[in-house]
């Protein structure tokens, strides 16, 4: 004598990937034969002239000056000197070895000064000086974006009397 056999019935479910493919055609859809008026078409346009201009913003020529490495290796403080227009700010970069001065994090950013100079105390602390100027930006730490997380502590020592025009 056999053993019955089960047979599971039929059920016609749809996978992932049709579920996926009806909800986009329902976006579309409904995206395309709405009626646009010329209020939410100008919304449109407009968002993507802000999107395209956040996009082209960057930090503008960079020209490396020095680069001082970490003592352990792996980083490098960058110094470097970027086109602004009006004015041509330093500033300086973590990166790591080898790479451009625009690719890293900043670190200081001044200007009516002479090129910042850093100095690495050790492989978590780093000192950056520089005379009397005008600080835009400053960041007193930097961590590591890799999964070692290293933080290096920073100090800056931009003279004593602060900028005056």
């Amino acid at each position: 004598m056999r053993p019955a056999q089960f047979t599971a019935p039929r059920i016609h479910a749809k996978t992932a990937a049709q579920t996926r493919r009806t909800a986009l055609s329902a976006l579309i859809h409904a995206t395309f034969s709405a009626q646009v008026t010329e209020k939410s078409y100008m919304k449109r346009v407009m968002a993507a002239f802000g999107l395209l201009a956040l996009a082209a913003c960057d930090d503008g020529k960079v020209t490396e000056i020095a680069r001082y490495p970490s003592p352990v290796g792996g980083l490098d403080a960058v110094v470097g000197r970027m086109s602004a227009g009006e004015s041509d700010p330093f500033m300086v970069v973590m990166t790591k070895p080898g790479d451009a001065p625009g690719k890293g994090a900043r670190l200081l950013l001044a200007d009516h000064t002479d090129a910042p100079v850093v100095e690495w105390a050790d492989a978590e602390h780093l000192t950056i000086r520089c005379g009397n100027a005008r600080i835009w930006s400053f960041r007193n730490f930097w961590t590591s974006p890799n999964k070692k997380q290293v933080t290096v502590s920073v100090t800056l020592d931009c003279g004593r009397e602060g900028w005056k025009p």
